[in-house]
């Protein structure tokens, strides 16, 4: 993708993140048979793909891209009431997610639209949720047509927002116009 002939470019590009470890730890405690409480932590990585390094309209390697880093705490239980016939699950989570890519669009000189877009890292996303399922045994035979009848419910609330997350658009004398999304609902 870089070369070109009689270009100053180089012919490769080599980026390494080191120390990206993606710890997961759970603990569950069993209080009896039919119920436990449950905590986990999560840690995870996205590292920028080799599209995002090079602006072919430049000519430009994109050196400072850093990876996504992804943090989830959730806590929640579970379990099974009136001799296994109501059973529920119910979980809190909270989700952070820092250096997020943004597209930094590059306008022409007009501003009247985009010449190119190039990706830099941007702010944080925040998401935070409950979960909950519920199922009751109305009706249970080992014989017959119709061998149960469980109906359920659950219900989910999610509450993401961006933090100091910024979208750009730069003309093409340079001049940025950031529009801030801090707060916002993530789309």
């Amino acid at each position: 993708r870089f070369y070109v002939a009689n270009n100053t470019l180089p012919l490769t590009y080599s980026k390494t993140y080191d120390w990206m470890f993606s710890p997961h730890v759970a603990i569950n405690k069993v209080f009896s048979r039919s119920f436990s409480v449950y905590g986990t932590y999560s840690k995870g990585y996205k590292a920028p793909t080799s599209s995002y390094f090079y602006i072919p309209s430049t000519g430009q390697v994109n050196t400072g891209l850093k990876p996504e880093i992804g943090n989830q705490f959730e806590i929640g239980t579970k379990g099974d009431l009136l001799n296994n016939k109501l059973s529920y699950q119910v979980a809190f989570f909270n989700a952070i997610f820092s250096n997020k890519f943004t597209a930094i669009n590059v306008l022409n000189a007009t501003n009247t639209g985009t010449l190119y877009t190039y990706v830099a890292n941007g702010g944080k996303q925040n998401d935070k949720g409950i979960e909950f399922l519920v199922k009751y045994t109305a009706y249970q035979s080992a014989k017959g047509f119709i061998k149960s009848v469980r109906p359920f419910a659950n219900f989910t609330y999610s509450n993401f927002k961006y933090v100091d997350y910024t979208f750009h658009t730069k003309s093409s004398a340079g001049v940025d116009s950031a529009i801030n999304y801090n707060g916002k609902a993530v789309a």
